[in-house]
């Protein structure tokens, strides 16, 4: 799956993606290094974050891309980023856990694991990097991927899911605020269902249909509305709501 030439990107930027052994962080992995950009894949599974190392485009001769197995919710991870990548110019958070058990059924561990990944993951990952790019004195981007869950479509039995996605979107709200004026954009991407190896198993459409366009979104359909906040250079706070209007159904 990759392929060498010699032309280097305008402009070179250094990507690190959470999640990014598979789903939308890997799609988008596959989008930036296709562009001739570097990419830091961070992810628990070694063996799948190995493989899609391997597997990225590579446009030129220098570009050799990275991953680092962590889990986004515990510090150590963080401070192992911080110590080896201080150059860094854009996070995407795409880690995630999904909630298909109504809350009575919820174990509290579960509940734990939801939060931890899809919140406090995002917000240390957010709090490195922007703290990175300050000590820089670097413009920079992060996208968090978010969800319509987060913000007005409601389905039974993803509550914790949406508790956390709902928080990542106030998070980025108010980092967009805090950093703005130091040329660090914070922005969410609001995906609604889209075809990825995490939703395989949601039974969606007993609970929630597929909304007005009759169908789940495309990966790339995701990816495009990551690489349109990445180079907008005057999107900032915003949500990038893709859902085919599932949240008006």
């Amino acid at each position: 799956m990759s392929s060498t030439a010699t032309a280097t990107p305008a402009k070179y930027l250094r990507f690190l993606i959470t999640g990014g052994s598979r789903g939308i962080g890997l799609a988008c992995a596959h989008r930036f290094a296709s562009q001739g950009h570097h990419i830091i894949l961070l992810a628990r599974n070694n063996a799948a974050l190995s493989t899609a190392t391997s597997e990225l485009p590579r446009t030129h001769s220098e570009q050799n891309h990275e991953c680092i197995i962590g889990d986004v919710s515990q510090q150590e991870t963080w401070e192992k980023v911080k110590a080896e990548h201080k150059k860094l110019d854009v996070l995407i958070s795409a880690a995630g856990i999904s909630q298909t058990s109504l809350l009575s059924r919820t174990k509290p561990d579960a509940i734990n694991s939801i939060i931890s990944t899809n919140l406090t993951g995002t917000i240390l990952g957010s709090r490195t990097v922007s703290s990175l790019l300050l000590h820089r004195r670097s413009p920079g981007v992060i996208v968090n991927i978010s969800s319509v869950l987060g913000l007005s479509k409601c389905i039974p039995g993803t509550s914790v899911y949406a508790a956390s996605k709902a928080g990542v979107i106030g998070f980025s709200r108010a980092l967009a605020v805090e950093v703005g004026s130091r040329g660090i954009r914070v922005n969410t991407v609001c995906p609604g269902y889209v075809k990825t190896q995490m939703t395989e198993d949601v039974r969606i459409r007993e609970i929630g249909g597929d909304g007005p366009m009759g169908r789940w979104a495309e990966m790339d359909e995701v990816v495009n509305a990551v690489e349109f906040v990445v180079n907008n250079g005057y999107v900032n706070g915003a949500e990038v709501v893709v859902d085919g209007g599932l949240r008006l159904s």
